[in-house]
């Protein structure tokens, strides 16, 4: 059964919605692990997954949204975090899902009202003010506040991703401004960048809104942030 859409207001779009319950339909929804093109399931569990990654964690791992379909399914939610880069990863037998957190906003009260209103998160706003290109290896730039960000990360991601492959099982990669399932991503790298992704990881798409500027941000003039992999694209 189809849900209505809910009223496009500030506070619904601003992740995590904690009013709602997240995978509601996971047992109905099964996601594909072997596809190779672009699967419409797969992207809503991307997505779901792309926006849970915004919860917040006590030290136990315990976090603030409704994931009890996933846990009922049997699949296990672990958070990562470093500095201010945070991962979700959720994982069963047969494959695991990494989604990473892009900017947060932040809600706060007005004085003297009773509406609030929110500011992206100042760690997150020096990440994406880095955006010159960073040399990752030879002619390969990308965006110096993203590789940043994964540097600080990638220790505990290298546990998460390699203890699923050496069981055999494949790994996803999604994040609402980053992974290879995008939502809503700018450009993060210049064409020698996407050819040599590409050729290793050719399971890669974005999905934007064609009102969405952040999108088609080539920051400071520079032609070489660009456009690629295979694009969805919405207009409702």
């Amino acid at each position: 059964m189809l849900k209505p859409i809910p009223m496009a207001t500030v506070a619904a779009s601003v992740p995590p919605d904690l009013e709602r319950i997240y995978f509601e339909e996971c047992s109905r929804i099964e996601f594909a692990p072997q596809a190779t093109d672009c699967n419409l399931r797969n992207a809503w569990w991307l997505a779901e997954a792309s926006f849970a990654a915004y919860d917040t964690f006590d030290p136990t791992g315990h976090g603030q949204i409704d994931l009890g379909p996933l846990k009922t399914a049997r699949f296990s939610v672990t958070p990562g975090a470093a500095k201010d880069t945070q991962l979700l990863a959720i994982e069963n037998a047969e494959f695991l899902i990494v989604a990473f957190r892009a900017t947060r906003l932040e809600g706060f009260s007005l004085p003297f009202s009773n509406a609030r209103g929110f500011a992206a998160n100042w760690g997150d706003i020096v990440t994406d003010a880095r955006f010159l290109p960073a040399v990752m290896e030879s002619d390969v730039f990308v965006h110096e506040g993203f590789l940043k960000a994964f540097r600080d990360i990638e220790d505990k991601l290298s546990v998460v991703v390699e203890r699923a492959l050496s069981n055999g099982r494949p790994v996803w990669f999604c994040g609402r401004a980053q992974g290879l399932y995008t939502f809503g991503s700018p450009r993060v790298g210049n064409g020698r960048f996407v050819n040599a992704l590409i050729s290793s990881l050719p399971n890669i798409h974005r999905f934007v809104h064609h009102r969405d500027v952040v999108t088609t941000c080539s920051t400071g003039g520079i032609t070489y942030f660009l456009r690629c992999f295979r694009l969805a694209q919405f207009s409702q």
